[in-house]
């Protein structure tokens, strides 16, 4: 029986998802959860067997990359490491990549595939997708001949700070600019 002026809260009982332990708690505690467990502990121990794979929001799904895969003695492996191997007539070493020369991850013909000792090799390649060093110095010169020139109110350029040639016909290295 309440003393007077005590609120007594309604009491929910339920098995716990994890460990299956009968456990009670407030109905107010439980109406906000979807999930419920007897402690902090079952609950991590459940998230971490739960949450993995589709049941992980972060989860981008199987085939993220798209790599055509074969099954060798149950084990399943990525076609362009192993056409790989069958080519060097070796195992891969540890932090050897393969990397696509025309960057589509399907065409797995030998001539298209490049072995790269590290990591960093295979980002250096897929860094100069983009454009060619000859096409990065254009740019750059180009645009901080822009920076240079300002437009003033009648609408005509004026020429601002240091002058810098705009044309690199001629400039193909860094060195040469």
């Amino acid at each position: 029986m309440p003393l007077k002026g005590e609120i007594t809260a309604k009491r929910i009982t339920y098995n716990c998802e994890n460990c299956s332990v009968l456990t009670e708690t407030r109905e107010i505690y439980y109406n906000r959860r979807k999930h419920h467990f007897c402690g902090r502990r079952c609950q991590c121990l459940w998230q971490s067997k739960s949450r993995l794979r589709e049941h992980n929001p972060y989860w981008k799904g199987d085939k993220k990359y798209n790599y055509k895969k074969i099954t060798i003695d149950g084990k399943s492996i990525p076609l362009h490491r192993f056409k790989m191997e069958q080519t060097i007539k070796r195992k891969l070493r540890k932090g050897e990549e393969v990397h696509h020369i025309d960057f589509n991850p399907l065409n797995n013909d030998s001539s298209n595939l490049l072995l790269c000792s590290s990591k960093a090799e295979h980002r250096k390649h897929h860094r100069s997708r983009g454009i060619s060093n000859e096409q990065k110095i254009n740019v750059r010169t180009q645009s901080s001949s822009l920076q240079d020139s300002k437009i003033n109110r009648r609408g005509t350029s004026k020429r601002v700070g240091k002058t810098r040639r705009t044309s690199t016909s001629e400039c193909y290295f860094k060195e040469d600019c």
